[in-house]
């Protein structure tokens, strides 16, 4: 999957600067627990280093959301995940 090197300039944090490298690794693996979730498989065992495209997108996407969007919502604002987060797991979701 992803490191937090290929996220840096994805979030246009320069690649010297390492002050998130921790919170950007919590969200990336808060996004691949997700996406299993999501999908119900076991992503690792399924694909180990050569995740589809789409699903190194969607990861992207999902983390880049959570760390935009890191505080807390006012009561009743939702905020979901990312247009298009849905359309890419699709193929790749176990309904068994």
């Amino acid at each position: 999957m992803l490191t937090v090197a290929d996220m840096r300039p994805v979030l246009g944090i320069e690649e010297d600067q390492t002050f998130d490298d921790a919170l950007i690794q919590f969200f990336l693996d808060g996004a691949k627990a997700h996406m299993a979730r999501h999908l119900r498989r076991d992503i690792d065992a399924e694909f180990g280093p050569n995740y589809p495209p789409d699903l190194l997108v969607a990861q992207t996407m999902l983390t880049a959301h959570f760390y935009a969007h890191r505080e807390a919502v006012a009561a009743g604002a939702k905020v979901g995940v990312p247009l298009g987060f849905d359309a890419l797991m699709a193929d790749f979701r176990s309904f068994t």
